[in-house]
């Protein structure tokens, strides 16, 4: 199923999933239609291995043991390390976007669960960082969420932002907001004016 889902996600985001056939498909891969319905079933099947294999990914960063007795310098590796899996990821990201309204509901539910988790891991990082009077905020739930938008905001503006900004410089300014929100004076960064030279996906 590996290069037939990416195959079939580079179609899913030139063309869109209903633009894109079964033919189109097997015609990318090299193989009759035949041959890709044996190993598929459905184009359905498709998009629901690539969407899995996303939220996989998720589960694995999500879950990764974090070590540091300084917890505002944890989540702001933590920050840092969302954004660069985001990078990484960000087709894949486009595309659950774009066609999750062609997902069976339990691929639904699963996404809205892996979101769920992930909010919780950034509001227990803020948390700690206010129990060590490293930050004060009274809505880390809120700030949680944002922090997993922006991640997602780098994968989906990728036809401006990566323009105007590195993704280093982009983990930079949205630390430094981060750190005001929460009332931080720790850890400071210079700022940078866009100068990326990164190659924008289409």
């Amino acid at each position: 199923m590996g290069l037939i889902a990416e195959k079939a996600l580079r179609l899913f985001l030139d063309r869109g999933y209903q633009g894109t056939s079964v033919r189109d498909i097997a015609a990318a891969c090299g193989i009759d239609v035949k041959t890709l319905y044996y190993h598929i079933g459905a184009k359905e099947n498709i998009l629901v291995h690539i969407v899995n294999r996303e939220l996989e990914y998720n589960e694995q960063f999500f879950s990764s043991p974090r070590h540091n007795a300084n917890p505002l310098a944890l989540l702001n590796g933590a920050v840092e390390a969302w954004f660069r899996h985001c990078d990484e990821n960000q087709d894949a990201i486009m595309v659950i976007y774009r066609e999750i309204r062609h997902l069976p509901k339990a691929v639904r539910d699963r996404l809205l669960v892996n979101a769920m988790r992930g909010r919780a891991v950034f509001e227990v990082l803020l948390a700690d960082a206010v129990r060590t009077g490293q930050a004060d905020i009274d809505d880390p739930t809120l700030l949680a969420f944002n922090i997993l938008a922006l991640g997602h905001m780098w994968a989906l503006i990728r036809w401006d932002l990566p323009k105007r900004y590195t993704l280093e410089q982009y983990t930079k300014r949205q630390t430094e907001w981060i750190e005001k929100i929460i009332g931080s004076a720790q850890v400071t960064h210079p700022v940078h004016r866009p100068t990326a030279q990164r190659q924008t996906k289409p």
